[in-house]
């Protein structure tokens, strides 16, 4: 496998995971939204942070500092508490993630 093609491969692993990490966002605050219990709502906002944590991760490792900068702030926000800020930001990852195209030549 030459350079080229490891690339390729490495970043569909990350698209797949970049959307792994989404959903679980969104279905923690979907299941937030819906009055949880104290111990149920702190394990989804852990969740979430996680997931953020990940994905801040990923796309600093990848050089995408949009997705690693929009995922960092969910995590803050997560961290703090703020659904209002994880709320915002994960919608405008989800918009941006959703306006990027990978193109292979």
């Amino acid at each position: 496998m030459n350079k080229d093609d490891l690339l390729k491969q490495l970043l569909k692993t990350f698209q797949v995971e970049a959307v792994e990490h989404l959903n679980v966002m969104n279905q923690s605050l979907l299941k937030i939204e819906r009055n949880p219990s104290k111990k149920q709502y702190k394990t989804l906002i852990q969740n979430a942070f996680r997931a953020a944590h990940s994905l801040k991760g990923a796309g600093g490792g990848y050089d995408l500092p949009v997705i690693s900068g929009l995922a960092a702030r969910i995590e803050q926000a997560a961290k703090d508490n703020n659904l209002d800020g994880v709320m915002t930001n994960l919608h405008k990852l989800d918009t941006y993630l959703a306006q990027v195209e990978v193109v292979f030549e």
